[in-house]
């Protein structure tokens, strides 16, 4: 298995026709369950993200994860506007990244 790959508990793809616009994760690292997302640059604001998010969330729920985590750059401010809209809250600020987490419910 992909050295990338191997702590992925959860991974998404989403498709629009045969190709791929989306992915996202959950990964197990450190004592933590990371989040992780991408939406290609010719699908953003076109619900992509939410709905990644949305089945990262349930996947989450089912699963029992209490917490996520997730960074991102500071300068994205659409997938951190996406993100605390799914009720992640900042943990923490860095010069380039900050990180958020959430409680699963």
């Amino acid at each position: 298995m992909d050295a990338a790959l191997k702590n992925h508990l959860v991974t998404l793809i989403a498709m629009k026709a045969t190709r791929p616009v989306g992915y996202a994760h959950l990964d197990s690292e450190g004592g933590k369950v990371w989040l992780g997302t991408a939406v290609a640059e010719s699908e953003k604001g076109k619900g992509v993200g939410t709905l990644l998010m949305q089945a990262l969330l349930e996947e989450g729920k089912k699963r029992k994860i209490e917490k996520i985590t997730l960074s991102v750059d500071n300068d994205n401010h659409i997938a951190a506007t996406l993100y605390r809209k799914f009720g992640f809250y900042l943990l923490k600020k860095e010069d380039l990244i900050s990180y958020y987490e959430t409680v699963v419910k």
